[in-house]
């Protein structure tokens, strides 16, 4: 995922301030202390790594976290739970809330888990954005494990809709939908190797796509895997 071009113009904030004013804003709009303290870290410490478009910025525009607290379209005092287990995989329920927690949830269990046995597989549904998919493979490669990530988008129109009609670009639009994948790979005391991308790679162009066909095709199929592998697996 790269990082957002700056302009040079934009207010610098110091980091402390922001966790702090995020922290505030998040429990202000219903959240436990607790919780807003980890969302608020998570996405500052995304600002960070200068990837601003999953950072503070989501609480505002385009996901909308607080708005949608405030609303109640999100959750955001969430009951994870634990769907269904075995001794290496386990299936989370998010209750509605934002996937920050439901992910957090997972990867609390799943890295001692597989430090322990060697592997394991969380999946979880039934929340909200989860943000940037490179953060939750960090959480793998900081205990020395592989971490690997994906999500998938929900389509918002039903079947029949105009954009499910309009050819290729459609099609892009319906099994892509710029869903977030991340491998992470530890390399001792060096940074890790972290892969954090969307599936999407290029929109529908008629000129383009007799110029490279593959690439559009490479982008169907990540869409695709990303969609069976963060959506039907499990269980959205």
């Amino acid at each position: 995922m790269a990082p957002k071009k700056l302009s040079g113009t934009e207010p610098r904030v110091d980091a402390a301030e922001l966790l702090r004013w995020a922290t505030a804003c998040l429990a202000a709009a219903g959240c436990r202390e607790a919780d807003a303290t980890m969302l608020a870290e998570l996405l500052v410490e995304t600002d960070l790594r200068g990837v601003s478009s999953h950072g503070t910025v989501l609480m505002g525009m385009p996901q909308e976290y607080i708005k949608h607290m405030l609303t109640g379209d999100v959750n955001p005092r969430p009951n994870i739970t634990i769907i269904t287990e075995t001794a290496t995989t386990r299936a989370f329920d998010g209750d509605g809330g934002l996937g920050h927690l439901a992910m957090a949830a997972a990867c609390e269990w799943a890295v001692p888990a597989a430090k322990k046995l060697g592997t394991a597989v969380a999946t979880t549904r039934n929340h909200f954005h989860v943000g940037s998919a490179g953060k939750w493979t960090r959480k793998a490669t900081e205990a020395g494990l592989i971490g690997i990530c994906v999500s998938s988008h929900r389509y918002p129109l039903p079947p029949g809709a105009a954009s499910h009609q309009d050819g290729p670009a459609g099609a892009l639009r319906t099994v892509n939908q710029n869903s977030p994948i991340s491998i992470g790979i530890p390399a001792g005391d060096r940074p890790p190797v972290v892969l954090d991308m969307a599936a999407g790679l290029l929109p529908w162009d008629e000129e383009l796509f007799e110029q490279s066909p593959n690439a559009f095709f490479k982008e169907l199929g990540l869409g695709a895997i990303a969609r069976v592998l963060g959506g039907v697996l499990p269980g959205v």
